[in-house]
């Protein structure tokens, strides 16, 4: 399925009216090694590193997007 740039900004929107400037108080990921393991983490980093951190932006280049945190990462999400 191909995915046009208006829905990742449509995505990105719903984050920036919805989550940013909010604290992530419980943070969940899926035990993936297609996702995870690539990068050299894990599901179970991911949660602890994001819980509790708040939410300051949500950005978008063409089919990518992702939220940044109070933290020194940034995680990107792709739609495609």
């Amino acid at each position: 399925m191909l995915i046009r740039d208006h829905t990742v900004a449509r995505v990105v929107h719903y984050i920036r009216k919805h989550l940013v400037g909010k604290t992530l108080a419980k943070v969940t990921a899926e035990k993936d090694e297609n996702v995870f393991g690539k990068v050299g983490t894990s599901a179970e980093e991911i949660m602890k590193h994001l819980t509790g951190k708040k939410v300051v932006d949500a950005r978008q280049q063409g089919k990518y997007f992702w939220y940044v945190v109070v933290y020194d990462k940034s995680l990107i999400y792709i739609l495609s």
